[in-house]
């Protein structure tokens, strides 16, 4: 059984996985076990998320919805598929605009967080959470990365460009070119 790291920091979410979708095949989608395994984790997950009073109000329409909901779930499977170099095709709309207007604040993330540990540790998938807030986001993910070397890195991209990056910064520039490991990128 292989073992899964999920690392969330207040600037981006590392996911950390034994292989590497920037190969450009499908063994990571095969290491998860497939649309199967896909399916399963996210039926389990959309059932606690339902359930969590925390932030089901985000998804009462959809969960009330039976078509909602299935076209919801596809969604979701296609998603993970695709991302991970499986054979199937998100046509979903981008996270932005799909989560755009709905007042998501950290704590509604974090329940979210939790709710998808819970449907991995309910899973075939062995996962470990570890949750880092630090005011250096790239220096904390190479350490962090050195120290347990990954063999794929995601990270999630704000969408500053050029001249922002100059003025704000940027995490994944310094990331990408301090450590020899693939890198998804995962854009809002």
């Amino acid at each position: 059984m292989r073992k899964y790291t999920l690392l969330a920091f207040a600037a981006c979410l590392l996911a950390l996985t034994p292989l590497s979708q920037a190969a450009g095949n499908d063994t990571l989608y095969k290491s998860l076990g497939g649309k199967k395994a896909i399916t399963a984790v996210v039926d389990d997950f959309v059932g606690r998320v339902a359930a969590d009073d925390r932030i089901n109000g985000f998804f009462k329409a959809t969960a009330s919805d039976p078509k909602r909901l299935a076209k919801f779930k596809r969604n979701l499977i296609d998603q993970i598929c695709e991302a991970a170099g499986g054979p199937c095709k998100y046509q979903g709309k981008d996270m932005k605009t799909a989560h755009a207007g709905m007042g998501i604040g950290g704590s509604d993330f974090d329940a979210l967080v939790e709710d998808l540990v819970a449907s991995l540790d309910n899973s075939e998938l062995q996962v470990e959470v570890e949750i880092r807030y630090s005011s250096q986001p790239k220096r904390e993910i190479i350490r962090y990365a050195r120290e347990i070397q990954p063999d794929l890195l995601v990270m999630g991209a704000h969408g500053h460009r050029r001249l922002k990056d100059l003025i704000f910064g940027n995490t994944i520039n310094p990331v990408r070119h301090e450590l020899r490991v693939p890198l998804l990128i995962v854009r809002k």
